[in-house]
């Protein structure tokens, strides 16, 4: 708002244009990278609040919130992490860190109380990010949760 002269981009997208003039200004980038900054520690706090993990809030954020359904692409998206996983356990400690940029996945949503499909999603997801997070060859490579309540 403050770069962009009013509060008009919240509403039209299209105002955020205005900001490609000040694309190479320090302030603005240093400004940028601190809300957010601020904004992921908050969900740091966040994911360590509501599931125990602890994430660093140096690696990318993927994230993925609506109703848990057959249809909504969380199951390809857990089942790319299976293999992102996979991946980087056939690879060395030293390769791996070439390769792969430090990344937290993220999930939320709700299922249906007899969408047993839906639930088994919701399971697969947190044993996936059980079996992930607490392996010590991958460390802070790969994290994923579920956020209940989001």
């Amino acid at each position: 708002s403050k770069w962009i002269g009013s509060d008009d981009w919240i509403l039209n997208t299209d105002k955020l244009a205005g900001l490609k003039k000040f694309a190479d200004d320090e302030d603005l980038q240093s400004e940028w990278r601190t809300a957010k900054r601020n904004n992921k520690m908050k969900v740091v706090s966040l994911i360590r609040d509501k599931t125990g993990y602890v994430v660093s809030p140096d690696a990318m954020f993927d994230v993925q919130v609506k109703r848990i359904h057959e249809y909504k692409r969380q199951l390809l998206n857990i089942l790319g992490i299976v293999y992102r996983y996979k991946k980087m356990k056939e690879m060395s400690a030293k390769d791996r860190i070439k390769s792969f940029v430090p990344r937290v996945c993220i999930f939320g949503g709700k299922a249906f109380a007899t969408y047993v499909q839906a639930k088994r999603i919701v399971k697969f997801i947190t044993d996936v990010a059980a079996t992930v997070n607490y392996d010590p060859d991958i460390g802070d490579l790969l994290k994923g949760c579920i956020c209940p309540r989001l």
